[in-house]
């Protein structure tokens, strides 16, 4: 379930992570196929967002309670990938006051999950 390969080819790849990422299409098309080298299922409960500041991802969970613990399992599966690291962090509230979502929480259509990430890839 868990690929150790993730295409770093020239089209998805940084040479300056901390900067680029933060706008570059290249950089959602990177953690786009990183989730779905993971697990097709992740990918789908997925909305790929930006990156915010230096090391956090906003990935927008459309789907379930299900896709957020997989999200979870995964997050924390993730630095089996060869020289990327990413670690669940927290959560924020949605902008229409809903509160923000954990583990015992009940839907999770558009709450927001923040990753941190390191790298060494480049």
């Amino acid at each position: 379930m868990y690929a150790k390969n993730v295409d770093y080819s020239p089209t998805n790849s940084f040479q300056d992570l901390n900067t680029n990422f933060l706008s570059d299409q290249n950089g959602k098309a990177l953690l786009g196929h990183l989730f779905y080298s993971f697990d097709q299922g992740i990918a789908e409960g997925l909305t790929a967002g930006i990156i915010y500041g230096k090391g956090k991802f906003d990935a927008g969970i459309d789907k379930d309670l299900e896709a957020w613990e997989r999200l979870l399992i995964l997050s924390y599966n993730v630095p089996a990938v060869d020289g990327l690291n990413l670690t669940w962090v927290g959560t924020q509230e949605r902008n229409d006051g809903d509160r923000a979502f954990g583990l015992n929480s009940g839907d999770a259509t558009d709450q927001r999950v923040y990753i941190n990430y390191s790298t060494s890839i480049f």
